[in-house]
C-alpha cells in the first residue's frame, strides 16, 4: 500500500509542477479553461501531456521542460 501511495503522491505532485508552469505561460489558463470547459475535464484530467495545445503554448513548455 505504502508503494501505491507514494507512486499516486509522486503523480499528483507532477501534474500539480505541470500545471503551476502552464498557467505561468502566455495563453496557459485560457488553454487550460478551454479544455476543461469544451470536454467537461476535471482538473485531473488535464495532465502533463500536450493534446490539443497551441504551438506556441506547447514550445514554451517544452523550453521549460516538459
Amino acid at each position: 500500500m505504502t508503494e501505491l501511495r507514494s507512486k499516486t503522491f509522486t503523480e499528483e505532485a507532477k501534474r500539480i509542477r505541470f500545471r503551476q508552469d502552464l498557467m505561468s505561460c502566455s495563453g496557459g489558463i485560457e488553454w487550460l479553461l478551454k479544455m476543461g470547459s469544451m470536454f467537461s475535464l476535471t482538473c485531473r484530467a488535464l495532465g502533463y501531456d500536450s493534446w490539443g495545445m497551441p504551438n506556441a503554448l506547447r514550445a514554451q513548455m517544452h523550453a521549460r521542460g516538459w
